[in-house]
């Protein structure tokens, strides 16, 4: 999809399917772009300045988290969460 757009205005539009990532780009200026992702599971979050993140209030049991990066992929790794603890998980991303 295409859109022409003007200083000053928006654009919305909805996605109702999952995607993977996926770049929003500006064909007159390079520089300008964003990533969108929808997935169908609640619990989703972007990273902090540090990389950090926290999914809140889940219940015990065993997760599959994955992470992704623009340019260098995708991790998964399996996290624990206790009934009275919280799970742990770091993921290594290294340029290639």
């Amino acid at each position: 999809m295409n859109r022409t757009m003007k200083a000053g205005s928006e654009l919305r539009f909805t996605l109702d399917i999952a995607e993977d990532p996926f770049r929003i780009g500006c064909d007159v200026h390079p520089w300008m772009g964003a990533w969108c992702f929808v997935g169908r599971h609640p619990l989703a979050v972007v990273t902090g300045e540090t990389g950090q993140f926290r999914i809140g209030e889940v219940d015990a049991g065993t997760y599959e988290v994955d992470a992704w990066h623009e340019e260098l992929g995708r991790r998964s790794a399996v996290v624990i969460v206790g009934a009275e603890e919280d799970g742990s998980v770091e993921f290594v991303f290294r340029k290639p």
